[in-house]
């Protein structure tokens, strides 16, 4: 690792108070980003993607920071806070 190169470990706990908002902001995001409709439309839908899948979609950035690389998103659900 060169002098200038470090790392920075970022955590966000999110608490899910209307899935279907959740669900709603993910298929417009995924619009905006490109997906084609009825693939989008997917985030709607806890068949087909979950919500650990959606938020990893809302958090997880398009772009970086100048001078960084985003290195991964890990979304997991749980049914507790830190228990």
């Amino acid at each position: 690792m060169s002098a200038e190169q470090k790392y920075i470990v970022c955590e966000i706990t999110l608490q899910v108070q209307n899935e279907q908002a959740l669900r709603a902001e993910a298929c417009d995001i995924a619009r905006f980003r490109g997906l084609p409709l009825e693939q989008a439309r997917e985030y709607l839908d806890p068949d087909k993607q979950t919500i650990e899948q959606c938020a990893n979609l809302l958090l997880a950035p398009p772009h970086t920071p100048a001078g960084t690389d985003v290195l991964g998103v890990i979304c997991e659900a749980a049914d507790e806070l830190y228990g």
